[in-house]
């Protein structure tokens, strides 16, 4: 089946007799809208969809980004991150490969609206993916939009016979002062924060070192290629995260050796105004005897405290009973990463049948 993108941009972007609509997103839109919602997790973020987009785009993938702003009575209204990928399967709607993430509205919006608008855009989602022959549509909910028990989003989703199944995510608090949230850390790690930090110089850079030592960030990529072995994506995507650390929209810590200021470690943090995301790392494996996460980890979170940002999704459980195939490299990180931690979340994974 060959895709008419014209056709298919049509039908998602026509008004209907609500006056509901969507547009195809702006950068400036998009980040308006965030700015005044009262939580933003971080894969909403506009430098985080666009690193996402150019990340799929530079792998070669046919991948067109949807990610639209709601329209209610010509009002902005809400806002829901999208892609439509070709494969040679067939079609993907999705959060970029993810699970389509939950839509956000204003939280002014009456419940009938609100309910109008959620109905909206599942009916949208089911027209396409029946002119592109997608037989299901996996879709997430994150605890932010859970707080008063399930949401508007979730209740539309069962009324469309939707199947559930219940991931997790570990989370820091950071509203919590810091001598708290060294109490959420594993016994053991404090020992391994104060020896990495005599053994390493740990270091941030942000936006406001940019200037002086963004040539930190190149070392970084160098250090990933080798421990990957192999260029795992494009260069664009690489210069999206370095330039959105001078944007402020990332910060990398550093681990160097203090005799010959070699980088042996770095991990690159993503986040919004709320929340901040443990996004990629790289370590020199001759070292993993020695304590390197744990110091950078520890850095990081005192980063987090400055920018005020409220959790930190430090990673994921897996939830074993839902898993085909367990990877015991993930099991090993998700128990590094659980030392950290100091709530657990749920996250809701719905299969939409069409």
């Amino acid at each position: 089946m060959k895709l008419d993108l014209r056709k298919i941009k049509k039908i998602w972007l026509q008004k209907n007799q609500e006056l509901i609509h969507l547009e195809l997103k702006t950068d400036e839109e998009w980040d308006k809208f965030l700015k005044n919602a009262d939580y933003v997790p971080f894969n909403y973020s506009t430098h985080r969809l666009n690193y996402l987009f150019e990340y799929f785009l530079g792998n070669k993938f046919k991948i067109t980004n949807f990610s639209s702003l709601i329209f209610y009575e010509n009002e902005i209204v809400g806002i829901i991150p999208l892609s439509l990928t070709k494969k040679t399967s067939g079609y993907e709607l999705t959060t970029f490969h993810l699970p389509i993430l939950a839509p956000i509205l204003k939280n002014n919006l009456s419940k009938k609206i609100k309910k109008k608008i959620y109905s909206y855009l599942i009916l949208k989602i089911k027209e396409i993916s029946k002119i592109l022959k997608i037989k299901k549509i996996l879709l997430y909910e994150h605890f932010f939009n859970n707080i008063e028990g399930i949401s508007d989003w979730h209740q539309e989703l069962i009324l469309n016979k939707s199947k559930i199944v219940v991931n997790y995510d570990y989370f820091l608090n950071l509203q919590e002062n810091m001598d708290t949230i060294k109490v959420h850390f594993r016994k053991s790690y404090k020992n391994l924060i104060n020896k990495g930090n005599k053994i390493w110089e740990i270091g941030v850079l942000d936006k406001n070192n940019y200037n002086n030592s963004n040539k930190l960030f190149d070392e970084f990529k160098l250090l990933h290629f080798k421990v990957s072995g192999k260029k795992t994506r494009s260069d664009e995507s690489w210069k999206i995260q370095k330039n959105s650390i001078k944007k402020n929209n990332r910060f990398l810590v550093y681990a160097k050796d203090k005799n010959n200021n070699y980088l042996v470690g770095a991990a690159l943090f993503t986040y919004s105004k709320d929340e901040v995301d443990y996004e990629i790392a790289a370590y020199d494996r001759s070292l993993f005897h020695l304590p390197l996460g744990h110091p950078i980890q520890f850095k990081a979170i005192q980063k987090m405290k400055d920018l005020n940002c409220r959790w930190y999704r430090v990673g994921e459980l897996t939830n074993i009973a839902n898993t085909v195939k367990v990877d015991p490299k993930k099991l090993q990180i998700e128990k590094f990463e659980s030392g950290f931690s100091s709530n657990i979340f749920p996250k809701y994974l719905f299969e939409l049948k069409i």
